[in-house]
């Protein structure tokens, strides 16, 4: 199994604590874990047992959505780099 990123989009902040729009990202690991990290003024670190935990946990009956990151555009924009780049680099090194 790969690892598998996804976002938190939260429409509406039911809690009032971390707003909406992008709040967290969840990484699944082999394992089936889930790594998950608030981009609130707040910042944490959670794990989960799976990623239907962290769903079931944070959605608020649909007001925050679980979605996937696929797009080399979003991966761009959330680690300032396509994995296409460090491929490439980690096989120049091996070359060298």
């Amino acid at each position: 199994m790969k690892c598998h990123l996804f976002r938190l989009d939260r429409r509406r902040d039911v809690s009032g604590n971390s707003g909406t729009g992008d709040v967290a990202h969840a990484l699944v690991i082999p394992s089936g874990k889930v790594i998950m990290w608030w981009n609130t003024e707040i910042s944490s670190i959670n794990i989960y047992d799976s990623i239907t935990n962290v769903q079931d946990l944070h959605s608020h009956e649909g007001a925050t959505l679980v979605k996937a990151v696929n797009s080399p555009a979003e991966l761009l924009e959330l680690f300032g780099f396509e994995p296409s780049e460090l491929l490439r680099k980690r096989k120049r090194r091996k070359k060298d």
